[in-house]
């Protein structure tokens, strides 16, 4: 009785919170419920072991009742020596000694596990002579000839040793009441784990996925294009004097070595570049369009206009004697990194001498 009065003075000494000798009762630290909103059960654990540093099915990962634990050894990501806790209640290797089968047979010599005590009234019942020395080599072998000197003792055939208690082996772990019986196989009790290992091998799957679709579409092609400029001319389109440069060319391009299974659309733009005295590069885009078929990758424009102002931020051409043109285009896929590259420039085309200001000059544009 005194046991179980020290076992249950002890249980009542645990604390309820593995945290009670941490934080100061009714006052909850912010990241201490940062961490509760994120564990899919913060009182079961704080984290998971590694579960191929065990056997498996893992340890701790049987179907279980959730609970508050009694004290940080119960967490299995804080105890440092859970793989060899006996709350895990998981087989172990054992080692049995030549000591140990003495002293078995000298504590119970009986084939039903009691000790033949000596009588003086009683000339049948003899006990063991325990030798001297448990570790000497033949300690065992005098105990055993004791024991095998008594008829009733000696095992044959006919006289078999007792048989196992149980006739069918007993799982080691008992399900609780409320507990769902699961498959040998099974590991993970809580739903959310289940669920955050299947979406995670899914993303991982998907990942790799796009990353292949990805790899398997890139290609550097070139696209033929062909600029002809028709005229150039310097209107004004403001009131503060601002000079537009308006344009005239005919456009032949074909994209289809763009267009792949993967490329959802193109996008192109005709880009004027020119050398200012202020910036040695400029360039101004004036026209785009988007390609969202390979049906449309045969592009044949003529007349083609401004679409945009192209326009200098001196406000004047008036230092800038010539402009060349050429076509960038920008490859957007489904899956994977967007490319881009550009035509080479068309010949350098000489600009018209600046004009004065006047009313057949000025007019409204539509850009």
């Amino acid at each position: 009785m005194s046991a179980f009065r020290a076992t249950g003075s002890l249980l009542k000494r645990v604390p309820e919170s593995p945290h009670k000798y941490h934080y100061t009762e009714g006052h909850t630290p912010f990241w201490r419920k940062v961490r509760d909103l994120l564990s899919l059960n913060p009182e079961i654990s704080s984290g998971l072991p590694l579960p191929l540093s065990n056997r498996y099915p893992q340890p701790a990962s049987r179907p279980e009742k959730p609970s508050m634990v009694p004290s940080a050894a119960s967490d299995p990501a804080a105890n440092l020596y859970y793989h060899r806790d006996f709350r895990r209640k998981y087989p172990q290797t054992d080692v049995i000694t030549q000591q140990y089968l003495t002293e078995l047979l000298l504590a119970s010599p009986n084939e039903d596990g009691t000790m033949s005590i000596s009588d003086g009234s009683d000339s049948q019942t003899t006990a063991l002579t325990r030798p001297s020395d448990l570790n000497s080599p033949t300690a065992f072998t005098e105990v055993l000839a004791q024991v095998q000197s008594e008829p009733q003792h000696t095992y044959s055939s006919s006289n078999m040793p007792p048989a196992f208690p149980s006739k069918k082996p007993q799982h080691i772990l008992t399900l609780q009441k409320n507990a769902i019986p699961k498959g040998k196989d099974h590991y993970l009790p809580i739903l959310l784990q289940r669920v955050n290992v299947v979406t995670a091998f899914i993303t991982s799957v998907t990942s790799i996925l796009l990353l292949a679709v990805s790899i398997s579409s890139v290609s550097f092609p070139t696209p033929k294009c062909h600029i002809d400029v028709n005229s150039l001319d310097i209107s004004h389109g403001d009131r503060r004097t601002q000079d537009f440069l308006e344009t005239s060319m005919d456009l032949e391009m074909d994209i289809s070595p763009l267009f792949t299974w993967n490329t959802k659309q193109v996008f192109l733009s005709v880009i004027g570049s020119y050398a200012s005295p202020s910036r040695p590069e400029n360039e101004v885009v004036f026209w785009d369009r988007i390609l969202s078929s390979k049906r449309q990758s045969h592009v044949r424009l003529s007349n083609l206009r401004n679409k945009y102002g192209f326009r200098e931020t001196s406000r004047t051409f008036q230092n800038i004697t010539s402009v060349e043109f050429s076509v960038h285009w920008n490859v957007m896929p489904f899956v994977g990194i967007m490319r881009h590259g550009r035509t080479e420039f068309t010949a350098p085309v000489t600009l018209p001498e600046p004009a004065k200001v006047s009313a057949e000059k000025v007019r409204l544009l539509h850009y």
